[in-house]
């Protein structure tokens, strides 16, 4: 009897030993131009996270007021003294507003290695959900020992504005100016309808304006716009073509024409991570077509909102 509670327990010991999370030794990330405090929250997050996927428990070294940085030969040793067969090193080196993240874990027993992973995260308030894919991508792929940056995150290159795919909106604008034609009211105003698509790296419009004054305006016209930060609030750069007309009626001038017009200016967006966006933008522009003998330029001053 004694004999079969023996071998009873040895089997629940070898199944418990096989389904066990195996550990792995990880001194706390490397932090460069960042505070120091990010140095045991960023290796605490990839932690909780590795630890909930039930492949892998992360070992840490006693944590003292002074977080020293440990090799990749010092953590060797020291997971060897512990009978841990792989470590990870981790380092967050912040260039900017981007954080570089770059994870590397390696055997024990010949120091190959045998998963690793370079992200960006966009400042360290975007940390959190890098982690969380870095410790899913871990669990799940590390079997491949020969592939590196398994899992490329695109944190990055959402950045504040957490999209995925291409945001469209409609949009109207309010907008007047100046010309450099003859009259005496050359000052155009009107308004545009616009539809907006928001590729993250760049947002393109398409636009109808209609300006009126003794000078009238129709331009049906096609816009890149480059912000110049990825947050919500933002400045950005804008160039553009389109075709339209103009028309004179002033005194005994009564003319009209139509060709090529091209745009450039800038402008500021505000709230464009929100489904109702403002944007404050001026345009020069440059028509390639006569009027009254010139070619009609000036500029445009504008605001538009999306929704």
């Amino acid at each position: 009897m004694m004999k079969k509670i023996l071998v009873s327990l040895g089997f629940i010991a070898c199944v418990v030993s096989a389904i066990a999370q195996e550990k792995v030794y990880m001194p706390f990330f490397e932090v460069i131009n960042m505070n120091k405090n990010y140095q045991y929250a960023s290796s605490k997050l990839l932690k909780t996270y590795v630890d909930q996927g039930n492949k892998y428990e992360i070992v840490f070294p006693e944590r003292d007021t002074n977080l020293v940085y440990e090799s990749k030969d010092q953590a060797m040793m020291k997971a060897k003294s512990m009978g841990i067969n792989h470590i990870i090193i981790g380092t967050l080196n912040r260039t900017g507003e981007t954080v570089v993240i770059s994870i590397v874990m390696y055997k024990v027993a010949d120091g190959s290695k045998e998963w690793s992973a370079l992200e960006k995260a966009n400042g360290p308030d975007d940390l959190d959900p890098i982690m969380q894919k870095l410790a899913t991508s871990l669990n799940v792929s590390s079997d491949n020992s020969q592939k590196d940056d398994i899992y490329n995150v695109t944190s990055y290159e959402s950045k504040e504005l957490n999209k995925m795919k291409a945001t469209t909106f409609y949009g109207l604008e309010i907008a007047g100016g100046s010309s450099s034609i003859h009259a005496k009211n050359n000052c155009p105003a009107g308004f545009s309808i616009l539809y907006s698509g928001d590729l993250r790296t760049v947002i393109f419009d398409a636009k109808l304006g209609m300006y009126f004054s003794d000078v009238d305006m129709l331009n049906l016209s096609l816009h890149a716009n480059f912000p110049l930060t990825n947050k919500r609030n933002t400045p950005f750069l804008s160039s553009g073509l389109g075709y339209g007309s103009t028309s004179l009626d002033y005194h005994e001038i009564h003319e009209q024409s139509s060709g090529l017009t091209v745009f450039a200016g800038g402008g500021y967006i505000l709230n464009r991570t929100s489904d109702i966006n403002l944007r404050l933008n001026a345009n020069g522009f440059f028509s390639m077509y006569k009027i009254d003998d010139s070619f009609p330029v000036g500029i445009l001053i504008g605001m538009s909102i999306f929704f």
